[in-house]
């Protein structure tokens, strides 16, 4: 999807347009955003860590940061967000090894930052 004339993977683009058009905003409002949310589920999830709903949407808010540095084109800080993500779905992963919906987030996760990875290596 294209958004700001940038291709996105399809989730941060429907999660970053929409806030977008909520706050009436561009990309600058939505990190803001993402980043408030961040700061929530960072309090809760420190506050009850075997609360698997709460370091699940740990995971997400990383993710979603990571993806929209990525969109922006800022590798560096997307890897930062996107590794974060992905220390919080092993921990989840390595409590509840038969949940298959972890496993997943946990491969997509990675997948992205081995993509991203690429395309830092074919810059340079």
């Amino acid at each position: 999807m294209i958004l700001g004339g940038k291709s996105w993977p399809g989730w941060i683009a429907r999660t970053a347009g929409a806030t977008a058009v909520w706050l009436g905003g561009g990309l600058v409002a939505v990190r803001e955003r993402f980043a408030a949310g961040l700061a929530i589920r960072e309090a809760l999830a420190e506050r009850e860590p075997g609360n698997a709903g709460w370091q699940r949407d740990l995971y997400v808010s990383h993710g979603k940061l990571g993806g929209l540095a990525l969109a922006e084109g800022d590798r560096a800080r997307a890897l930062v967000s996107l590794h974060e993500a992905e220390r919080v779905m092993a921990a989840l992963c390595a409590r509840w090894p038969d949940h298959p919906g972890f496993a997943r987030d946990l491969a997509a996760v990675r997948q992205i930052i081995a993509g991203s990875q690429d395309k830092g290596s074919d810059a340079g």
